[in-house]
């Protein structure tokens, strides 16, 4: 499965949090990093709600904020301390949303963390065929008398044994202390991967994909918090763009 966009030119949202308008659109080239999405749609579920409900939830809810703070300004009928009032009384409600992506995030983050609590090289079977265990039984024996070379060839070569390799991982270490623990760190890792690869792909891409959901909504959260106190992080205060598609 493909996750990520090659062509730039497909990436979604922004890599500032602040936009410019220009001939074209929106140009986002202020305010702190944010970070463009460039993970395909439709690649993940998860991927998709990190996107629709953390990182563009996240950056709406600013661009809304900032809007209506450069309206009331626009029409010079309140104070300073009157639209701060009214800044208020909307940030509340722009709180409100940022709070929900911030649990979805977290809901997020924590099924990542219970899937790759799963991911395990091998995992004994409480049922497992008595035949079987007793395979495994004289596996290790032959195990304690291969060479190191022996070993590398059956365990982890091309071509690994496989029920070789889960007599070994499935035992304690001490019980075949002619395995290394490097070697049976690269024993596992090569076990994982071959019976999770694709699984461990995706979600290598969500913990990307988080950490840029992550910072819109850090960055976004502090923006509209200065939006609400009237300290802009610009020197002068550009109308706000309309909310149309970034370039």
């Amino acid at each position: 499965m493909k996750y990520r966009l090659d062509d730039p030119k497909e990436w979604r949202g922004r890599p500032q949090l602040q936009g410019k308008p220009t001939s074209e659109g929106v140009s986002y080239i202020g305010g702190p990093r944010v970070g463009k999405w460039v993970w395909a749609q439709n690649a993940s579920p998860v991927l998709d709600t990190l996107e629709l409900s953390v990182y563009n939830t996240s950056l709406g809810t600013f661009d809304r904020i900032r809007e209506k703070r450069a309206q009331l300004e626009r029409g010079g009928k309140l104070t300073e301390s009157g639209i701060r009032d009214e800044m208020t009384k909307l940030g509340a409600t722009a709180k409100q949303t940022l709070a929900r992506a911030k649990n979805d995030l977290a809901d997020i983050k924590r099924e990542v963390a219970e899937r790759r609590a799963k991911i395990k090289p091998t995992e004994r079977s409480a049922d497992e065929d008595p035949t079987r265990k007793l395979q495994k039984m004289e596996i290790r024996i032959v195990l304690r008398s291969m060479s190191h070379r022996e070993l590398l060839a059956t365990l982890a070569g091309p071509n690994p044994n496989t029920l070789f390799v889960e007599a070994l991982l499935e035992s304690d270490p001490r019980m075949i202390a002619n395995v290394s623990p490097s070697l049976r760190k690269l024993i596992e890792s090569k076990a994982v991967e071959a019976k999770f690869g694709p699984e461990i792909e995706e979600l290598d891409e969500i913990d990307h994909a988080i950490a840029t959901a992550e910072r819109a909504l850090s960055v976004a959260a502090d923006g509209v918090d200065r939006e609400i106190n009237g300290g802009a992080a610009e020197p002068t205060r550009a109308a706000a763009p309309p909310l149309v598609k970034a370039v």
